[in-house]
């Protein structure tokens, strides 16, 4: 019987099969099948400590091979001066030289053919392997490998077996010498028609060249086309020139009626050149109109700038006047129609406080929006051009006020219409007020944080539409650290007077359990409400080889690896930082996944309580 392996034979359905023999650790047992070793994880998994499940059965009549290797480069146990001897320790490793003993004794049995053979001597030994190879295997095996080359390399053999072993010589080497040289004649008979070849291209070549010769003698008779082209172009252009002589009358008529309009149609200049006066007589009526881009004065003399009164927009009969030619308080209300004076009349800076009367200007006179930025001169507005009440929402365009338009002082509470004054939005400085009052939906922010959910630093104190309904609600801070209340549940992210770390049982996954993976596996977690210094701690056990804990943080290893080998609990203590959010883990293994190890009593402790939750007591 063996004592390390056990082989079975696939059925084609069959996915679990059993280890029959005792092992150190499951990665000392080697799965193969037909020969090929398997990979756990990938080809198979461990059932249990005894069976081996793969993902896809075996199939028929495939040979499934579970063999022990017991670690031969490596020991289990090394002995230290001065530590505790236990039974398990030396279990340990006399078992691995046991195992070991075994496995070497299958092999040789498995080698010699013998099953259940003894071996007493070594003569016993030789004497089993030389009844175990025959000279009729020799040569049945070497004839194998003539035959493969014979038929894989398409040559003679060198040398050839007889059914006895005997070694015959032949000519083969000469044979294959003679094929390679048949094989070069035909090479050399294959070149010479490649030379032939290529003497009929030189003929194609030279044919091209003949039909190239031919091209040219075609593109001179094009030059002629191009030239006779040429010349009736030049016909074209002589018929043109009388064309031009018989529209000669038609020019001297049009001469003939200018002479007549200079008759009728004067100008007066100066001796500067300037226009000083403009007669005009066409019979019975006269017309004055004038056809230019820009109108302009000058003095008599010549002297001064050109001054430009007024622009004249043709296209949509719009007159621009130059606000400093409009005699200082000559513009009164009853000079302007109701909601006659839109954004179009005036020039850009045209309105100045000096041709404005005190008073003058009040909403009935005003168009909507039409008062925009381009028409107000830099600080041309203060509390004397204002009526009271006379500015409202529907008189401004958007955005055309700039605080480079106001003078100080100059809007007071007279001049605000309150009704209409539904936002602001300006550097105020510093506001004294008695009391705020927001109306059911209003709110008060900084700038950027547009609402109770904006994670962008600031303050959002009012009413918020959004999740997970309209409530009134406050956010103060930035998106990790701040103070919120969404109606429902206040949040705090950040120091709260810092959490120290003591004895105080905050939370606790207590309950005790065990596991059989050799791999670290999450088995608690505690969500922490405040950030700060915790105290974590935990306990273990097995009752042989090491348990392993280690404390995570969101999923990542964060504290330090505990172990023990201990078969009475263990408790591991540690202080670790940890923010308002985060998931505070425990993750377990064990070194065999033959032996339970156990896990518990996972507790999150400080100095002052509050509450955190418990989110998963496995």
């Amino acid at each position: 019987m063996a004592y390390s392996y056990k082989n079975y034979v696939g059925d084609g359905s069959t996915v679990n099969f059993s280890v029959t023999y005792p092992y150190l650790m499951k990665s000392h047992v080697k799965v193969y099948v037909q020969g090929i070793l398997k990979t756990i994880d990938v080809d198979y998994t461990w059932l249990n400590a005894g069976t081996i499940q793969f993902d896809s059965a075996p199939l028929e009549d495939e040979v499934v091979s579970l063999i022990r290797s017991s670690g031969r480069t490596a020991r289990l146990v090394d002995y230290q001066t001065g530590s505790i001897l236990e039974e398990k320790t030396l279990d340990k490793d006399s078992n691995q030289l046991f195992y070991l003993m075994q496995e070497a004794f299958d092999a040789l049995v498995s080698a010699s053919g013998e099953d259940s053979a003894i071996f007493s001597t070594p003569a016993a030994i030789l004497d089993a392997f030389q009844g175990a190879i025959t000279g009729s295997q020799l040569t049945a095996d070497l004839a194998s490998a003539v035959g493969y080359l014979v038929s894989n390399y398409d040559r003679d053999p060198i040398y050839e077996f007889d059914i006895d072993g005997t070694v015959v010589y032949e000519d083969g080497i000469y044979a294959y010498c003679t094929s390679r040289l048949d094989v070069a004649e035909d090479k050399i008979t294959i070149n010479v028609s490649d030379i032939s070849g290529h003497d009929a291209r030189i003929v194609v070549v030279e044919d091209q060249v003949t039909i190239n010769v031919s091209d040219i003698s075609g593109h001179d008779a094009r030059i002629v086309v191009v030239e006779d082209q040429v010349t009736i172009n030049v016909s074209d252009i002589s018929g043109h020139t009388d064309d031009i002589s018989g529209h000669t009358d038609d020019i001297t008529g049009h001469a003939a009626i200018l002479a007549l309009m200079a008759d009728e149609f004067y100008v007066k200049l100066d001796n500067h050149g300037n226009v000083a006066g403009f007669g005009l007589y066409n019979g019975e009526t006269s017309q004055f109109i004038v056809n230019a881009d820009q109108f302009a004065i000058i003095k008599a003399d010549g002297s001064g700038d050109t001054k430009v009164p007024f622009i004249v927009d043709t296209e949509t009969s719009v007159i621009g006047i130059d606000g400093t030619l409009v005699v200082t308080g000559s513009i009164t209300a009853a000079k302007i129609a109701a909601e006659a004076i839109e954004a179009g009349h005036m020039a850009a800076d045209s309105i100045l406080a000096a041709s404005i009367k005190a008073g003058e200007i009040d909403t009935g006179h005003l168009a909507a929006d039409c008062i925009t930025a381009t028409e107000i001169d830099a600080l041309a507005v203060d509390t004397e051009h204002l009526a009271a009440d006379c500015i409202t929402a529907a008189k401004i365009a958007a955005l055309a006020v700039e605080a480079g338009h106001i003078a100080a002082d100059a809007v007071t509470a007279t001049e605000i219409n309150v009704a209409t004054l539904h936002a602001i939005v300006a550097d105020l400085g510093t506001i004294t007020a008695g009391n705020i009052t927001l109306d059911s939906n209003g709110f008060i922010r900084t700038v950027g944080k547009d609402n109770y959910a904006d994670a962008t630093a600031g303050l959002f104190l009012g009413y918020d539409g959004e999740f997970p309904n309209g409530e009134y609600k406050f956010n103060l801070g930035t998106d990790t650290h701040h103070i919120k209340w969404d109606g429902e549940t206040m949040y705090v992210a950040g120091e709260w007077g810092g959490v120290l770390a003591g004895d105080a049982q905050e939370a606790g996954a207590t309950s005790e359990n065990y596991t059989y993976s050799e791999s670290y596996v999450k088995k608690k977690e505690i969500l922490i409400a405040r950030s700060g210094t915790w105290r974590i701690t935990f306990h273990l056990k097995i009752e042989s080889y090491t348990v392993f804990g280690r404390i995570y943080k969101n999923g990542a290893a964060y504290g330090t690896e505990r172990s023990t080998t201990y078969n009475t609990y263990q408790t591991f203590s540690e202080d670790l930082i940890f923010q308002a959010g985060d998931l505070v883990q425990l993750y377990v293994k064990v070194e065999n996944g033959s032996v339970m190890g156990y896990y518990g009593n996972f507790l999150l402790k400080c100095y002052r309580l509050l509450t955190s939750v418990v989110t998963l007591n496995n």
